[in-house]
Parts: C-alpha cells; structure tokens; sequence
C-alpha cells in the first residue's frame, strides 16, 4: 500500500538521480511532492483563432501546417526550424530555435494545437519555440490547464508534472482532513481528496481557485490552532512577578515626554511583568517611533527587581547602537551595560562573560553571541529581540531558556497589519506605537525607475552639498553569496560610486 510517508522514490520515473534534486527543494516523500503546489497555471484549454491575437499574447490554438518544415543552420552552435500555420482566419510563421529534429516530427499537412507567445512583426504574426502536440493526441501539453511549479536546475516542468501524476495515481492512503467535520461543508469548500487533485491539475480555473481555497483555509486554520496552543500554555506558564514602578520616576529622567502610544506600550509591558506570568509581547512601530525607550522601560523594571535584562539584536552594527542608546537612557540610574558579540577580542569577551556570570552586568546587549555556549546568566529576568523577522521562535526560545521563566519583549519596525500581526505573531500580545515623536518627521519612501538615476545621483550631491549624508543599501556583500543579474555586489557597487559616480565625495563601506 503506497502511502504519504513513502519515498518519492515509489514514484514511476523517479530514479536515483531524480530523487536527489527533488531533495534540493525539500521533496523527499509522496506528501512532500503532493504539497508542492504550483505556483502559477496556464490556461492551454481555451482555443483561439489567429487572426484574434494581439503582440505579446500567449494562448493555444489549432492549426494546420501549411508548408514544409525547413532546418537551416545559421552557425556553429545555432539551428532553426522554420515553417508556417493557418487556420481559416489567418496565418502564423513558427520557429523553433536549437531544436533540430522538429523537422522530423511535424509534417505539412498535420492538425496540431500550438502553445506559446504570439509576436506580432511588420504585421506578421510569429511564435518562438511553442509546446505542440498533434490533433488526436491532445491532453498531455494542450488542451487543458497545465500547472508552473516551482523548479531547480535539472528537474523541468514535464518531469514534476509527470512525478505528481504517478504520486496522485499510486496513492492508496487518503489525505487526512485536518478540517473538523461540518466546517468545510458550512463553508462550502472542496473535499481534501478532491482539493489534492484539482490543485495539481483542474479542469477549470475555477476548480483550482476552490482547490487552492480550501488548502489556504487548512494552513490557517492548522497555524491558527497551534498558535492557539502556544498562547494557551503560556497563560499557565509562571512568570517572575516584578512590582509595577511609578512610570514617572523613569520619565522624568528624559529630556523630552513620551507620546501616548509609547505611554501604553510601556504600561501593557509593565502589566504584563506585574502579572506573575511570562510576558509574551511584540512592541511594532515604525524606525524612529520610539520602541527602543519601551524597552528601556522594561529593562528598568527589571534592574529595580534585581534581574538583568539581555537584549539581542540581529547584527553588531544595530547591537553597538542599542548598546550606546541603552546606556545614555539607563546609565544615570546606575545600570551597567555590557556589549557580547562575536567579534569581541578573548579578553573583553572573558571580562563580559564574567560580568555577566556574576551579576555586574544589568543589561546585556548583544548579537547571536548571547545564545553560545558559556553565556551564564545570573538573574536573567527579561530578554528583548530586535526585528524578531530575522530570530524567530526557536532562537527566541533559545536565549528564554537560558534562565527560568524570562519575560520576552520583541520589537520590530516591521509594518504588519494588526490583524495579520495576530496571526503571524499569535503567541505574542500585540502593541503598536502608531504615533511618532514631537518634531520627528515621517519618512516618505519613493520607488523611481532606471531611467531617472542620473536624478537620483544629483539629488545626492545636493543632500549631501547641505550638509546631510546618504546610504545606499545593498541586498548583496561578496562573491561568496549566490548572485542574480538584478543584483549588485556591495563592494562592487562601492568601487563604482566612489571612482566613477561620486569621485567628489567621501564614502565608507560597511557591512
């Protein structure tokens, strides 16, 4: 009996080499590959006359070939076939590029259903390289709605659609519906045997819009129920009670006022500490609303309680900014605060770790550096993550354990809809800081296209000819990462602003 579990390898026409590159994308059982769930469809059942094409559509239709094929080798390492199509509209010349034997196989004379993107040249109509079968054998490639899964190098489309077909064939153990019975029929969804099938391969577009429904709702659903569980055991887990302090004594340390939404933020943390159980809450507001003095709050109460505080954060350049922020906030109340990153030389690193070990250090502010091995708290009564995006879950677990019971306070200047925040975020309590600081101006965020950068780069000079500076943000560092043609190098993109674009200027480059 085949089932779920079983090996890809069950699969007709998956062989060793086969299975190895489905492992690649994660595919290394029946259910993996039946999970696998296409990315796009083409519409190859719906069938269209020639002279109805407008440039640039990509549709099937059916025709004749109306002259013979015709193979010309143009040079060494390039080959086109060539011929023309009609149907009792109007006319279409085909080409297949680097595809020698097509000459073979598709004779004048045969009906045959072409698949592809219709150019339009000099009033001509043209079609590159399309997906054809003959009249009589229509249904593999034309003819129907053919899934676009996503792929790696060596496995195609034909190969994956193929591998799901035999899975769905050879399955003998039904899907378990992960829906409780009634749900789905009050709401109208597809059964999940059915659901599986029509994912992969609908009969129509509306098949797989249901298919897709009903497997979208089963994911949410599943996430909205362990999440649910997560938050249920942590109201029963126990949290170290810290007494709630007059906010004022903190506030009025700072040489400007709190806005009221950091004012709440501050108090929902606050409560949550005085609670007897673990908080659990993300603290969301935009860069430049004021999360940072939240936390600072919260490492405050804890330091009056006699508990340190760690607070990670995703990279050593932000960590030695919170480490500067914390202490200019925290330092007049006689909190000690130490700095625990990786690139800490072995005496400063032995020092911090001692400090910490013997209760020296209040605050702790660090990198992935505060999971290692060797870090031993004293009293860690309080973690803080910054951009929880880039920890999650099991790192956050991680640093948690690391004592009995911390309260958990994560910060993220990520933009999240409230209602999605409860989704992704359901074990944590929600705060949002939704106003910005008095004088604190809001941040406009433009998108311009290729053709306005010598704008962009004049706009620069004038920035930084008033005295300002500039960033320019590079999704890439070095020839070590994996590189796309849209994607520049930062070192690389350095050399050229700085030799090239900018030879005026001052730059530093950082990462």
């Amino acid at each position: 009996m085949t089932k779920l579990k079983d090996s890809v390898r069950f699969c007709k026409g998956i062989g060793q080499q086969r299975a190895e590159l489905l492992h690649k994308l994660g595919i290394d059982t029946l259910e993996d590959l039946l999970r696998w769930f296409p990315r796009d469809y083409q519409d190859r059942s719906q069938i269209r006359d020639l002279a109805t094409l407008e440039d640039g559509e990509t549709v099937c239709v059916l025709a004749r070939v109306v002259t013979v094929p015709v193979l010309n080798h143009i040079r060494a390492g390039m080959s086109l076939v060539k011929f023309r199509i009609a149907d009792d509209s109007g006319s279409a010349d085909v080409v297949f590029f680097n595809q020698p034997y097509v000459k073979k196989q598709i004779l004048s004379g045969q009906e045959r259903y072409f698949f592809g993107k219709f150019r339009r040249e000099g009033g001509y109509l043209q079609l590159q390289n399309p997906v054809t079968e003959r009249k009589e054998q229509a249904g593999m490639v034309t003819g129907r709605i053919v899934p676009v899964y996503p792929l790696t190098a060596g496995i195609t489309q034909k190969a994956l659609q193929t591998a799901v077909a035999a899975a769905l064939n050879s399955l003998e153990e039904p899907f378990p519906d992960l829906i409780p019975p009634g749900m789905g029929e009050r709401y109208g969804m597809e059964p999940v045997q059915d659901a599986y099938r029509y994912i992969h391969f609908p009969e129509t577009m509306e098949q797989a819009y249901r298919a897709r429904q009903r497997l979208v709702f089963e994911e949410l659903f599943t996430l909205a129920c362990a999440l649910g569980s997560l938050k249920g055991q942590r109201r029963v887990r126990p949290g170290i009670q810290i007494p709630m302090p007059p906010l004022e004594e903190f506030t009025k340390t700072l040489p400007y006022q709190l806005t009221g939404a950091q004012l709440r933020s501050a108090k929902d943390a606050l409560r949550d500490m005085n609670s007897g159980q673990g908080m659990n809450r993300l603290i969301q507001g935009d860069v430049g609303s004021g999360k940072t003095v939240v936390a600072a709050v919260c490492a405050w109460a804890a330091f009056r309680a006699g508990l340190q505080t760690a607070l990670m954060a995703p990279t050593e350049l932000l960590a030695r900014q919170h480490l500067g922020t914390m202490e200019a906030l925290l330092g007049p109340m006689g909190i000690r605060t130490v700095l625990l990153t990786g690139s800490l030389g072995a005496a400063a690193k032995r020092k911090a770790l001692e400090e910490i070990r013997n209760g020296k250090a209040d605050l702790v502010v660090g990198t992935h550096a505060l999971l290692s091995e060797g870090v031993e708290y004293s009293r860690l009564g309080l973690v803080i993550t910054d951009e929880q995006h880039r920890f999650g879950v099991s790192q956050r677990t991680a640093l948690a354990e690391k004592a009995d019971f911390p309260h958990i306070l994560v910060m993220s200047a990520t933009p999240i809809p409230r209602t999605l925040a409860l989704m992704i975020y359901g074990d944590l309590d929600v705060s949002v800081i939704d106003e910005l600081p008095p004088g604190r101006q809001k941040v406009d965020t433009y998108v311009v296209k290729e053709h306005m950068r010598q704008r962009v780069r004049k706009f620069v000079e004038k920035l930084v000819g008033e005295g300002r500076q500039v960033y320019v943000v590079c999704p890439m560092i070095g020839d070590d990462e994996q590189r796309s043609a849209d994607l520049r190098r930062a070192a690389e993109l350095y050399e050229e602003l700085r030799d090239k674009v900018f030879p005026q200027l001052r730059l530093e480059l950082l990462h």
